[in-house]
């Protein structure tokens, strides 16, 4: 049955790193994590965040010495009383390896993701023959 496939273009996983939000001319606001995929974030909460708003968005990987850290600048899509969800819009090199390398340790299983990743251009999804 076809209506529980994935519509999504990137798989999300579930993680519960630390985040941080900004946007332009606001201080920072820190916020829990509930999944991330290559191409966005779903915060837990809504916050006091506007929908269409572009922001910079710092996801901190405490795992490592010294922590990792994953900057994006995004988009708010959507924003709910119980979550809000941002769209990454750019991403240095780093950052997108350090992504792809969280994406893949959380995935239930690794092979359909880097058939994703390997389909993709950097964050947006690929396009054959285009």
């Amino acid at each position: 049955m076809e209506s529980g496939q994935n519509k999504r273009d990137f798989t999300r996983v579930v993680t519960h790193v630390e985040s941080e939000v900004t946007i332009e001319g606001s201080a920072p606001v820190t916020c829990k994590v509930d999944n991330v995929s290559l191409s966005g974030v779903m915060l837990a909460g809504g916050h006091d965040f506007t929908e269409g708003s572009t922001c910079s968005v710092r996801l901190l990987l405490r795992g490592a010495e010294p922590p990792i850290e994953i900057l994006t600048k995004g988009f708010i899509l959507r924003v709910r009383p119980d979550r809000c969800a941002i769209e990454f819009r750019e991403i240095d090199g780093d950052s997108f390896g350090h992504l792809r390398n969280l994406v893949l340790a959380n995935a239930d299983d690794a092979d359909p993701v880097e058939k994703e990743f390997d389909a993709s251009i950097g964050i947006k999804k690929g396009r054959v023959g285009i």
